[in-house]
């Protein structure tokens, strides 16, 4: 089996003033090209109205570098932003060491020793500390992938709550200044190989925002299911099992003109729910091991990959179907090609898709066809992104490839991070945040004229 990288998902992030003590409340801000409120942004679509991008930057010159600051851990979740407040999940080994991360394997891995499940703000528009906050410490209550980390799932905002899941330590509510509002526990997400209970490899859908609800996926080794919760105190509205396979995958809310769905990708069906009760209301069979890749929307069509072995086959669904469908109820489907781990991403008009081993495919959203193919260097666990004419790429090793957006291939730049890369970046306004291995990055066209901040987030 190839290399399994939970990376998908999760981080947090929002904004509102309040009154230490007081319940969240007041009009809230638009989601605009200032905010990037989840995984992949708004509806995991990865695609941003962001404008003055940069192309090229520098890390180890400062070129296009705003600021950088040192972060705690390791996680693989990605950062979230709500106007100008940076937010950031990790998983901090209390004795010093953290988690090593590497290998290409499937190996379960039990580390020694505690941690703290820690969640970070930081000002967007100089890297500066805001608050840093304890969720909860001590041993893992599961053991992880080898590529994984302890934190992988994306925290979600709606500027006044951040949500953010912990993996087995629990799903944790925060207003914007660090104070916990709930918590709930989901149980031992014991999530890895399908039919070895024994094997481990950790947890990563992320949590997803709607209106006054949070909807969370959890696909494990027994006992699957969907819910929605209150995001005011965390109260179960509904729950509904999931007799599924091991996911990783991030579910959807999508609102079309027949109503509202909650996709969800799995590992015997793809499904699409009743958000108001959770009842199903579509499913399609797709039997695959290890689905990571979540669903996202674009252009009234819904798209969903993944499953082992990568290179199976991409749909595109018609969200106003109902009941048990099949391929002949499908928009249109490639056959084979899609990513193992990376989530695609449509902008206009194009849907790109990135395999772990480098493969760039694009495709015409209007109907599969195939627009063009190339390899890209190196190993790839974090998703596409676009704004402002650019795909961004970032990849295991370091690198993050600056495309331009077209139907033939323009690679613009290469731009070495100098560690690895697993989470995906976040695009607002005019700036890239981008979160390595050990730093977070503010990156902007105007950033060169600036030193590169060594402030410590520990």
């Amino acid at each position: 089996m190839q290399s399994l990288l939970l990376s998908l998902v999760a981080v947090v992030v929002t904004l509102a003033s309040l009154l230490s003590g007081s319940t969240p409340s007041g009009p809230l801000s638009p989601v605009s090209a200032d905010n990037w409120p989840s995984f992949r942004g708004v509806g995991t679509a990865g695609v941003s109205d962001a404008t003055g991008l940069p192309t090229n930057w520098n890390p180890a010159t400062g070129e296009n570098i705003r600021w950088s600051v040192d972060l705690p851990g390791v996680s693989h979740s990605s950062p979230v932003i709500w106007g100008d407040q940076v937010l950031v999940s990790a998983a901090v080994g209390i004795d010093g060491d953290s988690q090593r991360v590497d290998g290409a394997g499937n190996a379960t891995i039990d580390d020694d020793g505690e941690f703290e499940w820690r969640l970070l703000s930081f000002d967007r528009t100089d890297g500066s500390a805001q608050w840093s906050v304890t969720a909860s410490a001590g041993r893992p209550r599961v053991r992880r992938h080898e590529k994984a980390s302890h934190s992988n799932s994306t925290p979600a905002t709606d500027g006044r709550y951040v949500i953010a899941i912990f993996a087995s330590e629990g799903m944790f509510a925060f207003d914007m200044q660090g104070n916990q509002r709930w918590s709930v526990d989901l149980g031992v997400l014991d999530t890895g190989l399908y039919g070895e209970p024994s094997v481990q490899w950790g947890y990563a859908a992320s949590p997803a925002i709607h209106g006054d609800r949070v909807y969370v996926q959890v696909d494990r080794h027994a006992d699957s299911f969907v819910a929605a919760y209150d995001i005011g105190d965390g109260a179960e509205i509904w729950r509904t099992p999931r007799s599924e396979k091991n996911t990783w995958s991030t579910p959807l809310y999508y609102e079309h003109e027949g109503g509202a769905l909650l996709v969800t990708n799995g590992g015997n069906y793809i499904r699409a729910y009743d958000p108001a009760d959770g009842d199903e209301v579509w499913r399609f069979r797709d039997d695959a091991e290890v689905k990571v890749p979540s669903p996202f929307a674009a252009d009234g069509k819904i798209i969903l990959t993944g499953g082992y072995p990568q290179g199976r086959p991409v749909y595109a669904f018609d969200p106003t179907v109902a009941g048990e469908i099949d391929a002949s109820s499908l928009a249109w489907r490639v056959p084979r090609g899609g990513p193992y781990t990376a989530t695609p991403m449509a902008v206009d008009g194009l849907v790109y898709s990135v395999t772990d081993s480098g493969i760039l495919s694009v495709y015409d959203l209007s109907d599969g066809a195939q627009v063009y193919r190339e390899r890209l260097p190196g190993t790839f666990s974090a998703s596409p992104v676009a704004a402002d004419g650019k795909v961004f790429l970032a990849s295991e090793d370091g690198s993050v490839y600056t495309l331009a957006i077209g139907r033939e291939f323009e690679l613009l730049a290469a731009n070495d991070m100098g560690e690895p890369l697993f989470a995906t970046p976040a695009l607002v306004d005019n700036m890239i945040v981008m979160r390595t291995w050990g730093r977070l990055y503010g990156i902007a066209n105007d950033g060169d004229d600036l030193v590169a901040r060594g402030q410590s987030a520990r």
